[in-house]
């Protein structure tokens, strides 16, 4: 029997009653001899940080004579305990050094059997491989039983060994497959050995369905059944996945195509096998050489931790994904777009040496690779770009002179300044009091002090960004601000307490340039799921969204250069937002009294404001919609994978869903696209992004838009008396507005689409309700109950049934509470809340937050 049977020979109490989770030994536990003399070898290379129990004292003897079973040795060394030491790991008791009489198995009350190998502990002059370099010397030795362990360390009788029928548990190449039961040879002609050792009929190898016993690389995964799907112009390797077919006998070896079906990668691993490495040896995920006995020996080697090894055949635990035809499997183990790789952006999923970090797209720790230098992003961008006549983004920085003039500076409005980017940023933010990421370069005099060092003051200097990392780009000390003791001032003009910066938690409060993305923690991506991202606010969206061609307002920002190019960047959104305001759902800036003010604003409904605090929140139209599924336009609920499918849902298609995501932009705007809008007179057609950008566009000043979402003043005699103001700035008799027939130019959520007389709001049978976001049943108008959803002046509170205020007085005016106001105050440029509604045009314009 060989004296490989030796590594799984424990002495143990005859009754085995603790199973282990593995075999009892090091990952880098070596077979070195395997010779059956008798001699001193041990076969055992223990490493040094490992408990070998292996005495190497020589100054005596420490064994019993080969084959005295009678009288163990009862010598023990001065710095052994007496008693018996239970491994942890294993929980089988192993000879330290302990008297006959103190060797008792913890588990049970038989004696310990030992069975002495004639293995020396201490003969340090033999051949014997075993390293002394130990930390510890408890003076215990390995010796053999009857009782062993098989191949998944659980315990086994040394009777089931090589008993002329094949046993699974014993069916490993330590046990020499159960010492020859297993072997190729023990099943008939017309079957085949699985991946267990046991017999399958041979028609089930390759039969075009897949075998879980048949799915190992030995059987090249069920000769093919058990195999992904390759793209074309890929070919499946040895372990089921996919590479290029160029790889096959091009001189190097691939050990993915290394065995037989591949003829030894066409005969480049041969002659690997006898050059680069010893022949026991491979070379490994990093081009060194490494035993070869160690791919998938149950153990995670670090140095084949990767695709080329299956992931050490499953011993890292990596479960192989199906990717697409389109995808490939990253470096983390996920599936990511194969166009990514080398297309000459740095992406993270494939910055590891095994892609040649994105095939030179990323910075390795030697730089940039030949024929590419670091841009303006710190990427690798190819420096043929420089100068050659045409833009690149890439270089389009102060660093680069605007790519070597070839992007000219743009021009500004006159509300708004060139910045460190070649953007352009509201100039109101020059030396504001904080310092702008957008800024801070020398042509800005470092955002004009804001990020320099005062005297008796803190906060980011220009030395900061500089490469050495010293000084993180934040100050956790901020002086300049009203928080308190401890706190600091949050992307978002709030206060949020200072040891959250940096405290390895992504904060979206704390998610901004401004903040170093939260000190680093939001840098990669926080904690959103695969294939979503963290956007400007610390939220996660589907990661194809930016550069999508299309103006997301939640990946407006600089720090993603604007949704990757697709919002014009002279919107200047740059956060955190000025002092009294809140950045908004579509990467605008809000005034902080409209969130949480009882209103729902449109502009603020959405997860990342948490529904306008609220005010929005599915609570106030008594809808709770399932996971999955989102609340509507009319307050229902409606799949979430509908939004943006490229089907026009009218459920979505509204402002607060950005028109299902662009995709009934085509019906409502004729010839628009996506990321833009049809203007006003639907003649034209302008940036979405120009919506509540702090900026009155005469194109989108009308109710449609809601009047620019408040960008736009109304003038306060735009229309007489007993007129109301349509969706596109003319006047219409105010009693056409919900009088049962659809005026399209009432058709608007400003003016709640005539209210309900058209049916683009409300499907059929419903109509909206006072809020303006959900749909009541229209059976429930003028019921004789009062339905507090529709007590409003512009349902006649209810058909009556809630009040019996029909008109006003000369002189007077219905409010939006249902009372008479002075007709005088409506419009007197002043803002009275009790006016401050849609029906009454917020006072006639008196309540907009923006005027000149």
């Amino acid at each position: 029997m060989s004296r490989l049977l030796c590594l799984f020979f424990i002495v143990v109490a005859v009754g085995c009653t603790k199973k282990p989770e593995k075999p009892p030994f090091h990952p880098d536990t070596d077979i070195v001899d395997t010779d059956t003399d008798g001699d001193a070898d041990t076969d055992i290379d223990t490493d040094t940080d490992v408990d070998t129990d292996v005495d190497t004292d020589d100054s005596d003897d420490e064994t019993g004579e080969t084959g005295d079973t009678s009288k163990p040795d009862t010598h023990q060394d001065s710095d052994t305990a007496s008693k018996t030491d239970t491994s942890p790991d294993t929980g089988i008791a192993v000879e330290t050094g302990a008297s006959d009489s103190d060797l008792v198995d913890t588990h049970t009350d038989v004696p310990r059997d030992t069975v002495d190998t004639g293995v020396s502990e201490t003969d340090t002059d033999s051949d014997s491989p075993i390293d002394t370099a130990s930390d510890t010397d408890t003076g215990a030795a390995i010796v053999c039983s009857t009782v062993i362990l098989d191949c998944r360390g659980d315990c086994a009788d040394w009777s089931e060994l090589g008993d002329g029928s094949c046993d699974k548990r014993l069916d490993c190449a330590a046990l020499n497959h159960d010492d020859g039961d297993c072997l190729d040879n023990h099943c008939a002609t017309d079957k085949i050995v699985d991946c267990d050792g046991g017999c399958l009929p041979l028609e089930r190898w390759g039969n075009g369905f897949c075998d879980e016993v048949l799915f190992c690389s030995n059987l090249n995964y069920d000769n093919g059944d058990c195999s992904r799907k390759c793209a074309p112009g890929r070919m499946t390797d040895c372990f089921g996945g996919c590479v290029p077919p160029e790889w096959l006998g091009d001189g190097k070896c691939d050990f993915c195509l290394s065995c037989e079906a591949f003829d030894f990668d066409d005969g480049d691993c041969e002659q690997m096998d006898t050059g680069l490495c010893p022949t026991d040896q491979i070379r490994d995920c990093g081009g060194g050489c490494i035993e070869a006995i160690r791919v998938g020996n149950g153990f995670c080697d670090a140095s084949l931790d990767c695709p080329d090894f299956n992931f050490d055949e499953g011993d890292c635990d990596i479960v192989m994904p199906e990717c697409d035809d389109y995808q490939l499997i990253d470096c983390y183990g996920g599936c990511s777009g194969m166009w990514r790789k080398g297309d000459g952006e740095c992406d993270v999923a494939f910055d590891c040496a095994y892609y040649d970090n994105d095939d030179g797209d990323c910075v390795a720790a030697t730089g940039c690779p030949e024929g590419k230098v670091e841009d303006c992003s710190l990427k690798c961008s190819p420096e043929s770009w420089l100068d050659n006549g045409k833009c690149d983004d890439a270089f389009d920085c102060e660093a680069f002179d605007f790519d070597e003039e070839d992007c000219l500076p743009k021009e500004c409005s006159p509300e708004r300044t060139l910045d460190c980017k070649g953007g352009c940023i509201l100039t109101s933010r020059l030396g504001d009091g904080i310092c702008d990421q957008a800024l801070q370069c020398p042509s800005h005099d470092f955002d004009q002090g804001d990020c320099q060092v005062d005297s008796g003051e803190t906060g980011i200097t220009s030395s900061d960004t500089s490469d050495t990392g010293d000084t993180p780009p934040w100050d956790t000390n901020d002086t300049g601000s009203d928080c308190d003791t401890g706190e600091i001032t949050s992307c978002f003009g709030g206060c949020i307490e200072s040891f959250r910066l940096g405290d390895g938690v992504c904060d979206s409060d704390l998610f901004c340039g401004y903040h170093g993305d939260d000190g680093g923690d939001c840098k990669h991506g926080g904690y959103c799921p695969p294939d979503e991202i963290q956007d400007c606010y610390g939220g996660c969206v589907p990661a194809w969204w930016l550069g999508d061609s299309s103006c997301d307002g939640a990946l407006n920002c600089f720090e993603l250069d604007h949704d990757d190019g697709d919002c014009p960047a002279d919107t200047g959104l740059v956060l955190p937002c000025p002092a009294g305001e809140v950045a908004d759902c579509y990467g605008g800036c809000t005034p902080e009294g409209w969130y949480q003010d009882g209103y729902c604003d449109q502009s603020l409904n959405c997860s990342t404001t948490f529904y306008d605090g609220g005010d929005c929140d599915d609570a106030d139209t008594g809808v709770f919609c399932p996971p999955g599924e989102l609340l509507d336009c009319f307050g229902g609920c409606t799949p979430a994978l509908w939004l943006g499918d490229s089907w026009c849902d009218e459920n979505l298609n509204c402002n607060q869903f950005e028109w299902d995501a662009g995709d009934c932009e085509l019906e409502m705007g004729g010839e628009c696209g996506k990321g833009l809008v049809p203007t006003c007179d639907q003649q034209s057609c302008v940036y979405r992004a120009w919506l509540g950008d702090h900026i009155c566009d005469e194109d989108l000043a009308c109710g449609l838009y809601e009047f620019d979402e408040g960008d736009c003043y109304v003038e306060p005699d735009a229309c007489s008396f007993g007129e109301v103001m349509d969706c596109y700035g003319g006047c219409t008799d105010v009693n056409s507005h919900g009088d049962g027939i659809c005026d399209g130019s009432l058709d608007c959520m400003t003016l709640f689409h005539d209210m309900g007389d058209c049916s683009s709001f409300c499907p059929a049978g419903k109509i909206p309700a006072c809020n303006g976001v959900s749909c009541v049943d229209s059976s429930w108008l003028g019921d004789q109950i009062c339905d507090a959803s529709l007590d409003c002046p512009g349902h006649r509170h209810d058909n009556g049934d809630c009040s019996d205020v029909d008109t006003c007085a000369n002189g007077l005016v219905e409010d939006c509470g249902g009372d008479c106001s002075p007709a005088a105050i409506l419009g007197d440029a002043s803002c009275d809340e009790q006016l401050h509604c849609p029906l009454l045009e917020y006072d006639k314009g008196d309540c907009y937050p923006y005027q000149p």
